[in-house]
Formats: C-alpha cells, structure tokens, sequence
C-alpha cells in the first residue's frame, strides 16, 4: 500500500513527457496507437503558455534530484518537462515554444538514431544543450529492456551514456527506459552504469524521498484539451492516476507482458484504443473494478467467512 503514504503534504513536482510533434494539419502516416503520441505544435504551445502564464517555472535536472533525494527547496510552481526518442521534429517544432516561454526541457534521445533521417543530429543537440536543454539518454537502440538478457542491457545503459558523454562533453545522468518497461535487473544495472536516475511512464507523485529510479511521468497525447491538461497537474489527480498506473501493472504482471500487448492491440482492432490514452474513461473503469473487488470482499466476508 505504498500510495497510501505518497499522499502527505509534501509539493510535488509534476513531469510532463512528449515524444512527438507536428503541424494541425499534418497527415500522419503511422499506426493509430502511434498516432496518439503526435502533439500538434498549437496544442503545446497552448500548454506551454498556461504553464507559463500560472507561473510555473521549469527546473533543472539537478536541482530536481537535489529536492528528491535531500529535500533541499524549489520554486513553489516547479515543472519538468522531458521529450522522448529525440526525433528532428522535437528541434523544429517544441525547441523554439521552449525558449519563446523561457522554459527548458529534458531531451531523451536514442544515441544510436542521433545523425539518421528523422532525427536529430548533433548540431541540433549541441545547440539545445548551449540553450540550457539538457540531453540524457533514452538507451543506445530503444529496445524493450525487459526482453534482453543482463549482458545486452548492460550494452544499451553503459554504451549509451559513453557516447552520448563523448559527443555533448557533459555528464549523462539519467535514463528514461524506452516503451516504459523496467524492472528490478534494469534498475540494478541502472545503477552500475553510473545512472543518478530512471525515468518511467508510470503516472504517480515525485515528492522529497521518491525512489529515484522509478520516477513518475504525465504522459501527454495528441488533442487534449486544455483543460483536461490543467486537471493532470493537480496532486490529488495525479495521485489517483498513480493509483491506475500501479493497478495497470499488477495487471500486467498477472496476466503477463505479452497477453498485455495482444489485448492492447485487441482494443485498437475493435476501435476501443483510445481507452488506453483517455484519462477519464480509465478512471471510471478504475472506480469501477474498485467497487466490483470491495463487493466481492463483502460477500465473502458474509457468505464464506
């Protein structure tokens, strides 16, 4: 019952997290699921200014860290924002609505893409690195890490960070695991490589005394609408969705990873995939397997016990 705890009056500091954009009237040509991770460069620039214009302020890696791990003070209205994968759009579009609202951002990129078409090159990150943006590791080849042996996990966190460092010639700390998945071999070998912490795209609170290598992350699609985006930010919703988050991988445990994707795919083919993506209709399903559980609690305690 860990979430029981993480709800004391501690700030948190929410983390939002982007992997790709485009222009609203762009024609997609990739998988529905895929679709949804496309944010439209008006809808973050919508974001970015109501972050602003509430007041919130990005915060740096560092100083993050520091508030997590010593409790030491951050601005009141703290933010961090991360964007995965590192493609080319993430340059042409989000980097300039950055700096228009003097924020910055955490790029994850996946170093061994860095220079290929589609994404970016080094003198894109060089640039966004002299700009404040800090640039960490998203593995060297985006594999599913869960899947690999300890050897071949070891290559993608330790090979990564090594060249990452030697292109940008700064410190690569962090690591955001590609697809989300991790587990306790991918944190342990986290740690030996030299990584200060792990991204995860588990939804939760990120307080003073955090486990710094399963930090909680707002995953933020494509058409949501602003004021569903200002709801994220409050502590008591992202503390129900960290709530889900943790009921989706117990889920996921029981009826195992690969069942889970097949279901997954399952729901985009009957046109339910947009469930996945809906906040307020997992919510409602939340609630209503929540009800569904204590009932069958009751009747055992009543007819059995």
């Amino acid at each position: 019952m860990s979430f029981l705890k993480f709800y004391p009056a501690k700030k948190n500091i929410p983390v939002l997290t982007y992997h790709y954009f485009r222009e609203p009237d762009f024609k997609l040509n990739v998988s529905l699921e895929r679709s949804y991770y496309y944010v439209s460069c008006s809808d973050f620039d919508a974001q970015m200014n109501y972050l602003y214009t509430r007041g919130y302020k990005t915060v740096p890696l560092d100083a993050f860290n520091d508030y997590i791990t010593k409790g030491l003070e951050v601005f009141p209205k703290s933010i961090l924002i991360t964007i995965d994968d590192g493609l080319s759009d993430s340059f042409d579009y989000a980097y300039p609505i950055l700096k228009k609202y003097k924020f910055t951002a955490v790029f994850f990129v996946v170093v061994d893409n860095i220079d290929k078409p589609g994404s970016l090159n080094l003198e894109q990150i060089l640039e966004m690195k002299d700009n404040q943006m800090s640039i960490q590791s998203h593995t060297y080849s985006h594999l599913n890490l869960i899947t690999l042996k300890p050897d071949e996990v070891r290559t993608e966190l330790f090979v990564s960070k090594r060249k990452l460092e030697e292109m940008i010639s700064t410190p690569v700390e962090f690591l955001a695991v590609p697809f989300g998945k991790y587990n306790s071999m991918v944190v342990d070998i986290a740690k030996e490589t030299g990584y200060r912490g792990l991204f995860t795209l588990e939804s939760g609170l990120n307080i003073s005394g955090s486990n710094m290598f399963t930090l909680k992350r707002i995953l933020i699609v494509k058409d949501m609408p602003l004021a569903e985006f200002a709801g994220m930010l409050k502590p008591s919703n992202i503390y129900l969705d960290g709530l889900i988050s943790a009921f989706k991988a117990n889920f996921r445990k029981f009826i195992g990873y690969r069942n889970t994707a097949i279901f997954r795919k399952f729901l985009f083919r009957i046109g339910l995939g947009s469930f996945i993506f809906n906040k307020n209709l997992r919510k409602i399903f939340f609630v209503f397997v929540s009800l569904v559980i204590v009932l069958i609690w009751v009747l055992i305690k009543i007819f059995i016990i």
